[in-house]
């Protein structure tokens, strides 16, 4: 961001330009000439402004609103086999949207799509709409952004200058030091970033290279650039190779509009695509970082079958208690982890130090810690405050990646991993990584998938837009929209009847991809779950409800509902907080007196940092408390310690087949107290909260550490190197630009003829 900015109140604003008067009495606005001129960093020419804005006239005294979206492209199968017929999709939604209504298929909206046309040839019908920023896997935000395919590339990052001149030289201190964006005394020192611009102009001079010299040059220059575009690629490819269709369709575009020979992404105003591209944490980081880790622990692992099936009775007996875990699959999600998806990553992150840890030495404890600790960071959705919490994760970032690379430096040929080094950046522009999460348009594409699977297959992208126009067509309609004829003048609208079919019917409302209770919730918590008590829960009213409460009826309940994501029930831990008190509760029961809620806890008390687990410690005191619902500040995830009390995994746990129990006996963990319990920092839910209440120290890694993690890791690859060599020629090193937050056209090329 152009330091010159500053960020004004909207609620400081005195005066419109037209308004101010200087000292002299006459108007500023009479004595510039209606004309500013805005100064940009790093930009010598300054940029004329006429005033009054342009806008001012086309609004006509209405208000004007600036609506930014997220787009999306994918590649989706066509069949229900998930198997060829691959389509590519453009999806949008609008950014601003809270997660609870961005997430439902009634928010996002289809674009366009071909089983033919690659990326960048539907982007160019589409292009001329403005948006805020581009989500996609990482080999389509290389597409877009004119950047190899980072997997094997020498340029493998399209946000920094990370570059190798040679395949071989990744395997050393030099580009290790880059991967890891520091200098060679082992202080931190970001790369070079791209720059847009740039790009745009090395696209350019690539094309031009190969009309003045020939295919080979540009060859030996898009390493160099790290510039590659693949719809210029297949120009010069057919001019190459004289294909006549192409050569007579580039002699025609060079005649009539030359930037139809390249990414259409590059005419955008205001795009700027090293930017406007956010770390995707999907792909990055759960299909990325977390599977690489996973599967490479299970596939040891699955050697000894004994450690399996105690591996499966551990993920079996973990609690999965406020974390939002709808079902735990422990043999499937062993057994399977080659087709393992996102969700079923977040349920290792949370139960790795409890399931993991036993068949680990400490070094790969503390790597495994560390990823724990920074996933509580990258999926956290509510930023309270943003500097203090960019620190932090700036620091896990650093030491997940120090004892994963002292393991081994290999973990370099996946760009992925460095890609987390742009994270925090990514966050401060866009907001939450969650909010940039592209699991939402995932979950759209079984949406297209079922459009395709109905189409004749003549023409299916054809069939698919229409499918798609006419149910937006129909949600317009029934949401309430109001048509206007530009012939006759008129506007039209659904009958109330239509409206109201739509508005009060969820079954109607469920196949258009919305819920109403999720929009916009009625419900009033918290409430009573409409859950059975057994038996064996059932016990006697507390005296101290009793003598509070003498000639009122008390119902003991099952569970309680204190909002949309949260449920108290028997064996829930609640953070418990008044005006001058804050504990940590083990729900013993719940109670409703008359719509009020109570709930009789065993009070926590807080311990030291366990040694194994390297989390904090809590152990049940002898204090029983009654506290009212509204006291409830959030629920926690706490798990036994196993550890200490030296529980063993036995096959005790019965088996229920069809609703029916069984003989069947599968592994569980076998607990030998109920006293003594570890906070869960890896917990996905309440962050803060867990982060807060275990205060666990966060130790940076400084300079010295880093140079030994660095030869450790390269000597565990293989790779030994004494002397850390001076930092290498980086592409674009030559530029001291820095990246502008709208940056304009470039020029049309002009090409040597």
């Amino acid at each position: 961001m152009d330091v010159s900015l500053q960020i004004i109140r909207v609620e400081d604003f005195k005066n419109d330009y037209s308004e101010i008067k200087l000292n002299c009495g006459q108007l500023l606005s009479t004595l510039c000439g209606n004309k500013f001129y805005q100064s940009k960093e790093n930009e010598e020419q300054c940029q004329e402004l006429k005033f009054p804005n342009p806008w001012r006239q086309k609004a006509g005294g209405k208000i004007i609103r600036h609506v930014p979206t997220t787009m999306y492209s994918d590649d989706t199968s066509g069949n229900v086999s998930k198997q060829f017929n691959k389509h590519i999709s453009f999806y949008f939604t609008l950014s601003g949207l809270p997660p609870n209504i961005t997430n439902q298929e009634y928010n996002c909206h289809f674009l366009s799509t071909s089983n033919r046309a690659g990326v960048l040839e539907i982007a160019n019908q589409i292009i001329k709409e403005s948006n805020l920023c581009y989500e996609y896997d990482s080999p389509m935000h290389a597409e877009i952004t004119n950047t190899p395919n980072p997997g094997t590339s020498l340029n493998p990052c399209r946000m920094c200058t990370l570059h190798s001149p040679k395949m071989i030289d990744k395997h050393s201190v030099d580009y290790l030091l880059q991967f890891l964006q520091l200098q060679p005394n082992g202080f931190p020192s970001p790369n070079k970033p791209r720059v847009w611009t740039k790009t745009i102009e090395h696209t350019y001079e690539l094309y031009n290279t190969y009309r003045t010299k020939n295919i080979t040059a540009v060859k030996t220059l898009r390493p160099t650039y790290g510039v590659t575009d693949s719809i210029n690629n297949q120009f010069m490819e057919g001019q190459r190779k004289k294909v006549k269709p192409v050569v007579e369709k580039a002699n025609e575009l060079i005649k009539s509009d030359v930037t139809e020979l390249f990414n259409p992404f590059l005419k955008l105003l205001g795009f700027d695509g090293c930017n406007d591209t956010p770390v995707e944490i999907l792909h990055v980081f759960l299909l990325g970082v977390v599977k690489y880790l996973v599967r490479d622990f299970l596939q040891k692992i699955k050697k000894d079958k004994k450690k399996v099936a105690e591996l499966v009775g551990r993920l079996q007996s973990f609690d999965t208690k406020s974390l939002n875990i709808a079902l735990l699959k422990p043999w499937y999600l062993i057994n399977h982890s080659q087709s393992l998806v996102g969700k079923d990553f977040k349920i290792f992150l949370q139960a790795i130090p409890f399931v993991f840890f036993p068949f680990m030495t400490p070094d790969e404890q503390d790597l495994w810690f560390a990823l724990c600790q920074l996933s509580s960071y990258i999926f956290q959705t509510h930023i309270i405050h943003m500097a203090s919490y960019q620190i932090e994760l700036k620091k896990h970032i650093q030491i997940f990646m120090s004892r994963l690379i002292k393991f081994t430096a290999q973990w370099i040929n996946k760009p992925k991993f460095h890609m987390l080094f742009h994270l925090p950046q990514s966050i401060e522009r866009f907001a939450t990584a969650p909010l940039c999460s592209t699991e939402k348009f995932e979950s759209f594409n079984g949406v297209l998938r079922n459009v395709s699977t109905h189409s004749n297959k003549q023409a299916p992208g054809r069939d698919i837009a229409n499918s798609f126009a006419n149910y937006q067509c129909l949600r317009f309609l029934l949401s309430g929209g109001v048509i206007y004829n530009k012939l006759t003048d008129t506007i039209s609208v659904c009958s109330p009847e239509m409206v109201n079919f739509f508005s009060q019917n969820p079954i109607v409302q469920k196949s258009f991809g919305y819920n109403s209770e999720n929009s916009d919730p009625m419900t009033h918590y918290p409430f009573q779950k409409r859950s059975t008590l057994n038996q064996d829960d059932e016990i006697g009213i507390p005296n101290s409800l009793k003598e509070t409460f003498p000639d009122v009826q008390i119902h003991q309940i099952s569970q309680l509902q204190i909002n949309a994501h949260e449920v108290v029930k028997k064996g829930s831990f609640i953070l418990v907080a008044s005006s001058n008190l804050e504990y940590i509760g083990c729900v013993n029961s719940i109670w409703r007196v008359t719509g009020i809620f109570f709930v009789n806890v065993t009070k926590l008390d807080r311990s030291q940092i366990h040694p194994f687990y390297r989390m904090r410690q809590f152990v049940k005191s002898n204090q029983n408390r009654l506290v009212q619902s509204d006291m409830i500040k959030s629920t926690l995830n706490l798990q036994h310690d196993c550890y200490t009390g030296k529980c063993k995994v036995l096959s005790t746990r019965s088996t229920r087949i069809e609703r029916l129990n069984t003989t069947i006996k599968t592994p569980e963990v076998t607990h030998k107290d109920h006293c003594y319990f570890v906070l869960n920092s890896a917990s996905l839910h309440a962050p803060e909260h867990h982060r807060r209440l275990a205060d666990l120290p966060i130790t940076a890694i400084s300079p010295g550490a880093w140079l030994e993690v660095c030869q450790t890791g390269l000597a565990n690859w293989g790779v030994f190197s004494i002397l850390v060599p001076p930092p290498p020629n980086r592409p674009d090193s030559d530029f001291d630009e820095t990246p502008v937050m709208s940056p304009q056209r470039t020029p049309t090329p002009h090409f040597n003829r």
